[in-house]
């Protein structure tokens, strides 16, 4: 197991960046669970909500002990603003059948909003319950110290790979922090 979002989760983490709501998709997901995934991995863009959609619909009310749903809004430029996280977050509450999401990330830093007013609304979101933790994706050190001054960060997700090695420092920084 490892610590993520405040909650013991187990190790094991699915991505459904191209799951769709299907009855065999849901099906899916149910038995992930049961096989001891810890970790669901969504974004309010996936399969143009599909994703959060099939995931609730299989695990909404009754996740597993040691779960975690972690989804993301906030993609494309523009998404940045307080309008449209706002719009994300309720809308992957609903998709998710959930009052609460575990573990929420800005998918990326919008180069047309400000950090600060993105983040402002995401506070709300966590000072309501609504949201457990906060996470970042897809940024570098100095986004996430700026980020950290308005919202504790609980995780990170960039790409990392073998042959994309680009962000060594973020995980250098992360391990330290």
């Amino acid at each position: 197991t490892i610590q993520l979002a405040g909650k013991e989760v187990r190790r094991v983490g699915l991505g459904t960046n191209r799951l769709t709501n299907t009855p065999v998709n849901a099906a899916f997901v149910k038995s992930a669970a049961a096989a001891g995934v810890g970790v669901f991995d969504t974004a309010h863009l996936y399969t143009g909500g599909d994703s959060e959609a099939t995931i609730g619909a299989a695990l909404g009310s009754s996740l597993p002990e040691g779960t975690v749903i972690a989804t993301k809004g906030g993609y494309r430029p523009g998404e940045g603003r307080p309008d449209v996280l706002r719009s994300h977050i309720q809308e992957s509450l609903r998709r998710l059948r959930s009052h609460r999401i575990e573990l929420w990330y800005l998918h990326r830093v919008d180069p047309q909003t400000p950090l600060e007013q993105s983040l402002g609304v995401v506070r709300e979101f966590v000072d309501s319950g609504q949201i457990g933790a906060v996470g970042l994706s897809n940024v570098d050190v100095a986004q996430i110290e700026r980020a950290r001054k308005l919202v504790p960060i609980a995780a990170v997700q960039n790409e990392f790979n073998l042959s994309s090695r680009g962000r060594e420092e973020v995980i250098d920084h992360c391990e330290r922090e």
